[in-house]
């Protein structure tokens, strides 16, 4: 059987129209939101856009973002908790020591609707992480 034929059957079978199935790229894009996370002398700010590109994935969340200190002698990660079936995954986009900022751009695409994303920041002691902030749900 083929995959087309096995897709088609599938969609029937949960009543799905080719339609839902194929989706458009981007066609259900929202306006970024911004967002911010801090922990002690760290924080990110950015946003976050979301879009439906269609069948397999429900959606894609667009991170882009800057972490900055205020400490010159510290230094700070950002983290975003990916959430797949309550199993926390922790992916690094950026670390930053000292002051200034580190800018990041990430992608996150969900196939299940038990995925969600949220960010946080992260004092880094000697190349681990020593304390984090609360997380902010994206």
């Amino acid at each position: 059987m083929s995959r087309r034929t096995l897709l088609t059957r599938t969609a029937a079978v949960l009543g799905l129209t080719g339609a839902a199935l194929a989706g458009t790229a981007g066609a259900a894009q929202a306006a970024p939101v911004p967002w911010t996370a801090s922990y002690q002398a760290g924080t990110a700010q950015g946003t976050t856009n979301t879009t439906t590109p269609g069948w397999p994935t429900l959606w894609a969340k667009d991170i882009t973002g800057s972490v900055t200190s205020s400490a010159a002698a510290e230094c700070y990660r950002v983290q975003l908790v990916v959430q797949r079936d309550l199993a926390p995954q922790f992916v690094t986009v950026a670390d930053h020591c000292g002051t200034g900022s580190t800018t990041f751009t990430r992608r996150v695409e969900a196939s299940f609707p038990t995925t969600s994303v949220s960010v946080r920041v992260c004092r880094v002691t000697n190349g681990a992480v020593s304390g984090c902030g609360t997380a902010t749900a994206l």
